[in-house]
């Protein structure tokens, strides 16, 4: 039973809904992520709003769909 995915997108929504429930039990526990992250050196914060943002292009579904493929081609 795999919905449609590959172990790739199984991975990425793994690691995705592990993130959010991190950040979800943090917010419960009163911490802040936020705060704690805008607290931090700027190089470190630069390095993980880097880290993030590849993260978002490198496991887009976009990167395994076909090249030039686009959403609304068949409307």
């Amino acid at each position: 039973l795999t919905y449609g995915l590959d172990k790739r997108m199984w991975l990425v929504v793994l690691l995705s809904l592990s993130a959010l429930l991190l950040v979800s039990i943090l917010s419960e526990n009163k911490y802040d992520v936020r705060r704690t992250l805008s607290q931090q050196n700027l190089p470190f914060r630069w390095g993980v709003y880097v880290a993030i943002i590849l993260a978002v292009m490198l496991l887009s579904p976009s990167m395994t769909a076909g090249v030039g493929e686009f959403m609304y081609a068949q409307f």
